[in-house]
């Protein structure tokens, strides 16, 4: 077993359990809107700034296979007001229950996709929070020359914005985009290069108004670890519930596994891969059911994809490159604009394209609104982009930009529980960033999380720490505000040894995030507990974690999984069967007794306990 864990360590096959340092504490942190994020093994590009200041943390632990140096976005102002819309408080909202015991050791990982709208999170724990980390920096605004265009749609749209790649790679020039692939109206993207537009002054934050949003369910939260329950998820990996890897898995692709989502029934793997496959496989005989592709003339490379609710279709996105044309640049295909793509599922044709992104799509996940169905996209471009569905989930009625104006890279996204959908994070740059969904705005930035780039944010529900009040309660009582805990991953800059390794260690780490009560509050995040070890190296980009409630689970690039416990903070086990290369994604199913990892060795191991869950 590499580097060593300490000699209490229970080996089961080749995964390795951690029996010592778990006490009779646990935690959950469980996010189920896992169908985001892709990844590449390359490193990230960033905007040309300076360099952001070092973040202090714990130990000087080195890790290897640092990226190398390279600036961060510098944050800008904003402008203008819009008043919101104030309507009656909400009802009292039902808390989930708490776990039960705690588990001596390992972890696992809890994310499932369910169309539906919104991740859910609640409870904060009495732990030492530090609320001096990721305080509130206001939105700013670019000041470039804008050229106007030969053509009124182009001239409509910004130009993706100018980006040094790190690890020591040129800037990518802009590319060229044809016009907004979108029925009706006229691209509503925001021109972030015109000087003489402002960044809308944030709408304020109303708590009457949300709370009363706040009345729609929460569909995040219904499936939870439920105590010796045979049909719940993982809710105790240690001695006595080992995982175990089913080796009789053939779950592969010839190239990287990039990402992974569940169907809404739970009964099917989605697996995307850097070849162009969409893969289906029958998660009980683990067999491959069908394998969709779109057999155009350019190059796919999906990451990311998500069903619709009637599990007809499927939402994908990626990189696309063209095949007649070779960048000396980035030493591969040249790179197009990256469009959404809607299969059929069952004709496995595309049947709808969304044009909007100039670069890799990097996350999709899909909300309802005030009734209203959406997909939300990331990309590699840095922008966010709200996308207006139809009752049938793929014809699309508009699009949106976030308006923004600083954000080079944007990589995963969360939206906050108890707010009916109006607001979500986003892991940008270095940064996590609070967004009103409804009036396509940046709301907050907490700035400098991690001193290279932060590429994973989600809400948490975590089971055995204090609850979060109700806004019935909140309000009355604003001394004990709603809360709602999220976990973060991140690269510290590397700083030593040439600039090839970082002197802070790199983790994952939980925070609160504190509800404004009153009008127009401000947004509070405090970090709660940090999660490193030896053994997690995570110096790669576009990696997901995941939590059950109780652990989280966290990919490394050197073919790991490090098992952390949430409340403890400590390292309870190690996954070691991937091929020494990047881990990207990680799934706890919601009701049934596996957790699944994907790599880019182009596997995907699935885990199981043969016995019922329950604490030692």
């Amino acid at each position: 077993m590499p580097g060593g864990l300490r000699s209490d360590t229970v080996v089961l096959g080749s995964s390795h359990i951690d029996d010592a340092g778990d006490d009779d504490d646990d935690d959950f942190g469980g996010d189920f809107d896992e169908a985001s994020d892709g990844g590449r093994a390359e490193s990230p590009d960033i905007c040309e700034s300076p360099p952001p200041a070092s973040q202090t943390a714990g130990s000087t632990a080195a890790e290897a296979r640092a990226p190398t140096p390279a600036p961060t976005p510098a944050p800008a102002p904003a402008p203008a007001t819009t008043d919101p819309h104030p309507v009656q408080t909400r009802a009292s909202e039902s808390a989930q229950p708490n776990a039960d015991p705690t588990p001596v050791p390992a972890a696992a990982a809890a994310s499932s996709t369910p169309p539906a709208e919104l991740e859910s999170a609640p409870a904060p724990a009495s732990v030492g929070s530090r609320p001096d980390v990721g305080q509130p920096d206001p939105p700013a605004q670019q000041s470039e020359a804008h050229v106007p265009s030969t053509n009124p749609a182009e001239d409509a749209k910004p130009k993706p914005k100018s980006r040094a790649r790190k690890s020591g790679e040129r800037t990518r020039k802009p590319k060229a985009s044809g016009g907004v692939g979108r029925p009706g109206n006229a691209s509503t993207k925001p021109n972030h290069t015109d000087p003489t537009i402002a960044v809308p002054k944030p709408v304020p934050f109303d708590p009457r108004y949300v709370s009363h949003l706040a009345k729609t369910p929460d569909p995040y939260w219904t499936q939870l670890p439920i105590h010796n329950d045979p049909n719940s998820m993982i809710a105790y990996i240690d001695s006595r519930n080992p995982l175990e890897l089913l080796t009789e898995s053939s779950i592969r692709d010839r190239s990287p596994i990039t990402g992974m989502t569940l169907s809404p029934d739970g009964t099917m793997l989605v697996t995307f891969s850097n070849s162009g496959n969409i893969s289906f496989w029958d998660l009980e005989t683990l067999s491959l059911v069908q394998t969709l592709r779109d057999n155009k003339p350019d190059i796919d490379e999906f990451y990311v994809g998500r069903f619709t609710p009637d599990s007809m279709h499927l939402i994908v996105g990626g990189k696309l490159k063209d095949r007649r044309r070779w960048s000396e640049q980035d030493d591969d295909n040249h790179i197009m604009p990256c469009p959404l793509k809607i299969f059929d599922v069952v004709s496995g044709e595309v049947v709808r394209k969304f044009e909007g992104h100039e670069e890799e799509v990097l996350c999709i996940k899909s909300a309802v609104f005030k009734g209203q169905n959406y997909f939300i996209s990331t990309s590699q471009d840095g922008y966010i982009i709200r996308w207006h569905m139809a009752s049938n989930w793929i014809d699309l009625v508009d699009q949106i930009w976030m308006q923004d104006g600083i954000t080079c890279m944007a990589f995963t996204v969360s939206f906050l529980p108890h707010t009916g959908n109006k607001y979500f994070v986003a892991a940008c740059d270095d940064n996590i960033r609070l967004y009103d969904f409804e009036n396509a705005q940046l709301q907050q930035t907490f700035a400098n999380i991690y001193s290279y780039y932060c590429d994973c944010i989600k809400a948490v529900h975590c089971l055995d720490f204090d609850e979060s009040p109700a806004w019935d309660d909140a309000t009355k009582h604003p001394e004990s505000p709603m809360f709602a805990y999220m976990l973060s991953r991140g690269v510290e800059m590397p700083d030593a040894e040439n600039n090839t390794i970082n002197s802070i260690p790199n983790t994952v780490r939980l925070h609160r995030l504190v509800y404004p009560t009153e009008y127009n509050g401000q947004f509070v995040l405090e970090e709660v507990e940090r999660y490193r070890h030896d053994l997690y190296r995570s110096n790669s980009w576009l990696v997901k974690v995941a939590s059950n409630g109780r652990y989280v689970a966290a990919p490394t690039y050197d073919g790991n999984v490090c098992l952390f416990h949430l409340q403890t903070g400590q390292l309870v086990g190690i996954l070691q069967d991937h091929e020494g290369i990047e881990v990207r994604d990680v799934i706890f199913h919601p009701s049934q007794k596996l957790m699944m990892t994907c790599a880019d060795d182009g596997t995907v191991k699935v885990y199981t306990q043969r016995t019922p869950s329950s604490a030692e």
